[in-house]
């Protein structure tokens, strides 16, 4: 667990991530995201800033300034839960957990790490019109990467008005 705060900061800016997939997305796939196992999904961690255009009960609406445009994509502040965190994190080797029950409580722990430290104050404080500095696990899935109405779920928010 002592590495996540470092892999966290290895957080990679979504704009460059856009870029990076458009341009060659096996590669981009490759170098920027990770999967435990076999399939379209994988996972990245990314870091960017947002305005809030609402705050809704389970989740944050926010948009992102890429490139010339605004994407519109959804904070998740209720439902942390998934393996997105623990796979995007790259720590874990499916190969070290013969036991699956043990590598699904590790995304328990991170889960509810997000649930409890980071959306507590965020949820007291954030309103419309915020402008936050976000670092997120996003899921992506390779066949169809849709980036308008992406959820991530944060692992680092700060409010930076």
């Amino acid at each position: 667990a002592e590495k996540m705060p470092q892999k966290i900061d290895s957080a990679i800016d979504l704009a460059v991530l856009i870029n990076a997939v458009t341009a060659d997305k096996e590669a981009a796939l490759k170098k920027y995201s990770n999967a435990l196992g076999i399939g379209n999904y994988r996972y990245s961690f990314i870091k960017t800033q947002a305005t809030v255009t609402s705050v809704n009960e389970d989740e944050v609406l926010i948009q992102i300034p890429v490139a010339d445009s605004a994407l519109n994509a959804i904070l998740a502040t209720e439902y942390i839960y998934g393996n997105a965190i623990r796979d995007a994190s790259a720590l874990v080797d499916v190969k070290d957990f013969p036991n699956t029950s043990d590598l699904n409580s590790i995304s328990e722990e991170l889960n509810k790490t997000v649930r409890t430290t980071v959306l507590p104050a965020f949820r007291k404080s954030v309103k419309k019109g915020d402008k936050i500095d976000i670092t997120a696990a996003v899921e992506l899935n390779k066949e169809y990467i849709k980036w308008n109405g992406l959820e991530l779920l944060p692992l680092r928010l700060q409010i930076v008005n």
